[in-house]
């Protein structure tokens, strides 16, 4: 093998083949020459065969079905070299799914099956360099290292001219990225036809694949299933209930990754045992090390392969308090604009970082937003953390503001341009209810500025929904908070609301013992126009158990309250109740004089007061 000085090594190379010697086209005139037999004849004695065998595979029916598919669609369309890629987060078990379609597969490729670990996303080690990685893979298909070339490219070049003649099955294992992979796959050329299965925690959009399979965490009878083979015993033998292992398997996230260590202490332990340690823990796998580790060493090697702003977009992310997001909100925590927060989110989800929900909307998994939060030096005193939440909340109140009232009539033609239409609005309203009850919940315990004011609406939208047992939670925390500060309107606002909620789901005495307290807390606080709420509350209390009367002086004494406030459309409401209570007695003359005062006062009341009213959480008629 001969090389110009004047060029760099293998190109525009002269080079002649004497004896046994054959020569391997590499494309743009680049030859290397081999001998048909002997040392560096690329030809092994014995077949090359580095394949692991796979653990017993619990589930994944669909996945392996979905590779075998591929496979014989490409048989069948005549190509002779098939990519398959195997994405997912760490743990999710993507080299175990593949190793189990090689080991079905392996008398198929007679002249090698091989296993590479590319070390892409492996805990101290480095991703492998694959010039060395080819280095090793030509050594061992037969030829001699010292006549292998220096150069990745070149020694990719004999690595496809290698493989053009023999049928292989290659397994590339924890790739970090495509430029990684694309020098080890075999060229077009490779016309006895080989299969390449690439696991990558990167989606690996940049190579051209057959088929590109996505693993997520194990259903949850499959993630009980993993748990009991790792423990050797049978549920009776463990005495063991199915919401018990449903919950153990729950508390591992169904990722395999935890669900194998945790699974192995089931031989001495039974299930009940590792639960209580589970839930009593500050995130689950606290008190268990070789699953904490091996969980922690997964996300942190994954976090550190990232690009810098994808690492801030990500710790962006874990500053949320969940439980899932949209850009809006990560744009609001790192001040960045929507469209660059897009691109962020969708290239952590092709990362596996994140997953991805309906609606454009994003969680972690529920183990690893804990990691997330401790490796990235999360606090909530932080000035950062408390600048970003500050302008979560801000926005989130704004939106669900606006969103509640483009769903009301009267608003439907006022709202701003935050939402183009009543239906994106509500769709919005829909996806987003576990982020914004747990932003509400999260202000009021946090003792956010303006945390009461996202918190009432939000739970205006709740009840507006119809979750009655929501917004009943959120007042309630809301209560709490402000007993602790010694807040009593806020605690009174409080059990108003929650006297409306009790007086919704049928539950008068309930109501009534709210209102009650409410009235009592807004006479020490010489609140009048609380009061009156309070009244009214009581009033409509007494009307739905039939004590029409009681209902009416309530009526009266809200409509005195509200006349020396001058509150206008509190008036309207009381006339309303005195109008329902008349009726109600019988006294249909005197109720619909009561009707008509009360009409003319809500014609008074503009549209902006409306508005004003609903975006500010204030209560409208019951």
């Amino acid at each position: 093998m001969t090389e110009s000085a004047s060029q760099p090594p293998f190109f525009g190379v002269r080079a002649q083949a004497f004896g046994r010697a054959q020569q391997a086209n590499l494309g743009r005139g680049v030859q290397i020459n081999y001998y048909a037999g002997g040392a560096g004849s690329g030809k092994p004695e014995t077949a090359p065969d580095t394949l692991v065998p796979p653990p017993n595979l619990v589930g994944r029916a669909l996945e392996l079905g979905r590779l075998r598919q591929a496979r014989r669609q490409a048989q069948e369309a005549g190509r002779p070299v098939v990519v398959s890629t195997v994405h997912g987060m760490g743990g999710a078990g993507k080299t175990a799914l593949v190793r189990a379609l090689a080991a079905e597969i392996a008398e198929d490729f007679p002249d090698a099956r091989i296993e590479v670990d590319l070390l892409g996303f492996t805990p101290g080690h480095e991703p492998r360099d694959p010039g060395e990685v080819l280095g090793e893979l030509l050594t061992l298909v037969g030829f001699d290292p010292a006549h292998v070339p220096a150069h990745t490219q070149a020694r990719a070049g004999l690595w496809r001219g290698w493989l053009a003649r023999h049928r292989v099955l290659l397994v590339l294992d924890n790739a970090r990225d495509a430029e990684q992979v694309r020098p080890l796959l075999p060229g077009t050329e490779a016309a006895k036809g080989c299969l390449v299965l690439v696991t990558s925690r990167d989606q690996l959009t940049d190579l051209n694949t057959a088929v590109r399979i996505g693993v997520d965490v194990l259903l949850p009878q499959d993630a009980v299933a993993l748990r009991l083979r790792m423990a050797g015993r049978s549920q009776a033998e463990m005495r063991a209930g199915d919401e018990e292992l449903a919950e153990l398997a729950g508390l591992c996230g169904h990722l395999p990754l935890a669900l194998r260590p945790v699974g192995s202490l089931l031989t001495v332990l039974s299930p009940a045992e590792l639960v209580e340690v589970m839930r009593s823990a500050e995130h689950p796998l606290e008190h268990l090390d070789e699953a904490d580790h091996a969980t922690r060493a997964a996300f942190t090697v994954s976090y550190r392969a990232l690009p810098r702003a994808l690492q801030e977009a990500l710790r962006a992310c874990a500053w949320h308090p969940g439980p899932d997001f949209d850009a809006d909100s990560v744009a609001a925590l790192t001040g960045k604009p929507r469209p660059l927060v897009k691109v962020h989110l969708a290239s952590l989800l092709q990362r596996n970082m994140l997953i991805g929900l309906p609606h454009g909307r994003y969680s972690f998994h529920d183990l690893f937003a804990g990691y997330a939060r401790r490796h990235t030096g999360y606090s909530n005193d932080a000035p950062d953390v408390r600048r970003a939440r500050r302008r979560l909340y801000q926005r989130l109140s704004t939106m669900v503001g606006t969103a509640t009232v483009m769903l009301t009539e009267e608003a439907a033609d006022q709202a701003d341009d935050v939402f183009d239409a009543p239906t994106h609005a509500h769709t919005w309203l829909i996806s987003a209810t576990d982020e914004l009850t747990t932003a509400a919940h999260t202000a009021l315990k946090g003792n956010w500025p303006n945390a009461t004011a996202l918190a009432h609406k939000v739970a205006y939208w709740l009840m507006l929904d119809g979750k009655y047992e929501q917004a009943a939670g959120l007042y309630t925390t809301m209560h709490t908070t402000t007993s602790t500060a010694g807040d009593r309107l806020g605690q009174a606002n409080a059990l108003e609301c929650l006297g409306d909620i009790a007086r919704l789901r049928g539950e008068y005495g309930e109501a009534a013992e709210y209102h009650q307290r409410a009235l009592r807390l807004y006479e020490s606080t010489g609140n009048r126009h609380g009061q009156a709420h309070a009244l009214q509350g009581l009033g409509h209390v007494a009307w739905f158990q039939g004590e029409y009367g009681e209902a009416a002086e309530y009526h009266r004494q809200a409509l005195r309250l509200y006349e020396s406030t001058g509150n206008r459309h509190g008036q309207a409401h009381a006339l309303q109740g005195l109008g329902h209570a008349a009726r109600l007695r019988g006294e249909y003359g005197e109720a619909a004089e009561y009707h008509r005062q009360a009409l003319r006062l809500y014609e008074s009341w503009t549209a902006p007061a409306i508005l004003e009213a609903r975006s500010s959480g204030s209560r409208l008629p019951r």
